[in-house]
Parts: structure tokens; sequence; C-alpha cells
């Protein structure tokens, strides 16, 4: 019950580092038809993540966390998808300069302080889902255009 209080306070002090950004989206198929053990597997390991993300407590976080994004025109959502997980912003608001607007995002994604925190969300993750891959940020714009997406895979990018 620790670990999970403890992740909850790392996963929510990210989310607020993100709140100072935006939102985006991807997605990917890893399943293989011909390898079964490989499908069941990862059907275990995505439940144990999204188990983790659907919990009361973890979606009461997110909640809590989005009434400060929609403040400032951004809807903030945190899901499973297999064994990563996704931080998705979404404008809900125009965008001036969607083109400066990537620019920044990336440049901010890609900083080293954005990747340490979320590298070290991964690893407190991974304390209680050890499956976990990544953690993935997404920034959409107002009509759900992509721009830009980042994922964290613990490594040093």
């Amino acid at each position: 019950m620790k670990s999970i209080k403890r992740l909850f306070v790392i996963l929510l002090t990210a989310a607020m580092c993100l709140s100072f950004t935006a939102c985006s989206n991807l997605k990917k198929d890893t399943t293989s038809d011909t390898d079964t053990v490989t499908e069941s597997q990862e059907i275990v390991e995505q439940t144990k993540l999204e188990e983790l993300v659907s919990d009361e407590t973890f979606q009461q976080q997110v909640k809590s966390m989005s009434s400060s994004y929609k403040a400032q025109g951004i809807e903030l959502s945190v899901t499973a998808e297999g064994n990563k997980l996704v931080y998705t912003c979404a404008y809900t608001i125009d965008i001036e300069d969607p083109a400066t607007a990537k620019e920044k995002l990336t440049e901010y994604l890609d900083g080293a302080k954005m990747t340490s925190s979320f590298n070290s969300i991964l690893k407190s993750v991974q304390t209680t889902v050890p499956e976990a891959e990544s953690v993935v940020v997404r920034y959409y714009d107002k009509d759900g255009n992509e721009l830009v997406s980042k994922e964290y895979t613990g490594s040093a990018q």
C-alpha cells in the first residue's frame, strides 16, 4: 500500500510538471498472432498496469490534476496501453502557432529535467508493475492532431 501511495505522489508530481505545457497520441500494436504464449503474457501484463491506472485513488489524483490543466485549456488523461503508461494532454483552446508550440514542447520533453522525471516515474511504476516498459507523453491540438509524442524508457535518451 505504501508503494502505491508513493507511486501516486510521483505521478502527481510529474503531471504537475506537465501543467506548464500541452498533449499528443500514438498507437502501436505489439501482439503477434503466431506467438500465443507471448500474447497471453502481454494480456496479463497489460491487466496489471491497467489495474494500477484504473485504481480509484489513482483516478482521483488524475482528476485533481486535471482541474489545474483545464484552467490552462488542456485536458489531461492517464491511461495504460499494453505495458506503457500514457499521459495524454489535449488542448481545448486554439493554439496560435502550432509549429512553434510543437518546437517548444519537443524541446521541453527532450530536456534533462523531464527525461529524469519521467524515467523516475517509470522506475516507480516498475516497483508495482515490473512489466511496465515505458512512459509516453502525448500532446494534441484542439482538432486532435498530434503535436508531440515522447516515450521514456528509463535509459538515457
